[in-house]
């Protein structure tokens, strides 16, 4: 999560939206007074954090940040729940390797006994199923958020650094073949909100 006091805008933190990616190349550009939850695991500093919970909901900034909250640019990052899911389950199996499913290297099984551990983030921002935040950006046009980032802040970063900068970087499969109906079938009903809402459809890979 970032409060920038010295640009304007308030960045929510949501799970697996390469959120630590964005926090690491924005800190350089932050000011004195400005709050970053950051991240030990990215080596990305905390800054004036008074908190220690980095993917704090839009109420919970409310409470502690009222006029910021008011007067700045609010907004979060999404991503495609199937993949976003994989990426779930691919960062357990380095932080919780005891996990049902993840100690048997078995997505599905995974995906069906800790739905409770899934990063769904509908509720970080949004209040009674209406988005709170004045933009969602998505990963897969992530473009659009740095190009905010230029012409509303006059943050410049690159293309070619927030393409090839990913922090957790894995290679793996096409997120669709992780999958069996169950388990598409788990992400389908959990995910519902933002599937309709960002148009989110299932492909093959």
């Amino acid at each position: 999560m970032i409060i920038s006091n010295k640009h304007k805008f308030i960045f929510l933190k949501n799970r697996k939206v390469a959120g630590s990616t964005f926090e690491k190349l924005i800190f350089p550009h932050l000011g004195d007074d400005d709050v970053c939850t950051g991240s030990p695991t990215d080596n990305t500093p905390s800054l004036n954090d008074v908190t220690g919970a980095g993917h704090m909901t839009s109420s919970q900034i409310q409470s502690i940040y009222p006029d910021q909250w008011r007067e700045y640019y609010k907004f979060a990052i999404e991503r495609n729940p199937w993949d976003k899911c994989v990426s779930a389950f691919k960062w357990h199996s380095v932080i919780k390797p005891h996990l049902p499913g993840v100690r048997e290297n078995d997505f599905n099984l995974y995906l069906k006994t800790q739905i409770g551990l899934l990063p769904t983030d509908w509720n970080r921002y949004t209040e009674n199923d209406l988005i709170v935040t004045d933009t969602v950006f998505t990963v897969e046009n992530i473009s659009k958020l740095y190009d905010v980032m230029s012409s509303k802040f006059n943050i410049d970063i690159p293309e070619e650094i927030y393409y090839n900068t990913r922090l957790k970087k894995t290679k793996r499969k096409h997120y669709s073949q992780y999958y069996d109906s169950e388990s598409k079938e788990i992400v389908d009903q959990l995910f519902k909100h933002e599937i309709r809402t960002f148009g989110y459809e299932y492909e093959q890979g």
